[in-house]
């Protein structure tokens, strides 16, 4: 969990630091609309990586992961399928 804050931390830095100017030119927005958008995106990220520890403590770690394993299998498998060509 402290990993995923750490990171979290990181992401929002960089995306202050670095993206800030091309997200407000894009926007086409103020400063005070910007800290809006980061404070949103911010409340956003703390949101997410809370909810994987919460589900974490509440089932196991086993069965989380191969909830997430099942789920991803099943959209590569969905992308395998549209990707290859209909036989005529």
């Amino acid at each position: 969990m402290v990993t995923g804050l750490f990171m979290a931390i990181m992401d929002v830095q960089i995306v202050n630091t670095l993206a800030d100017p091309q997200i407000q030119g894009g926007l086409s927005a103020s400063a005070d609309e910007i800290a809006w958008v980061q404070t949103a995106y911010l409340i956003a990220a703390v949101v997410m990586v809370r909810r994987p520890g919460t589900l974490s403590r509440l089932l196991s770690t086993r069965i989380l992961l191969r909830h997430r394993d099942a789920r991803l299998h099943r959209r590569q498998s969905a992308v395998r399928s549209v990707d290859q060509p209909r036989p005529r």
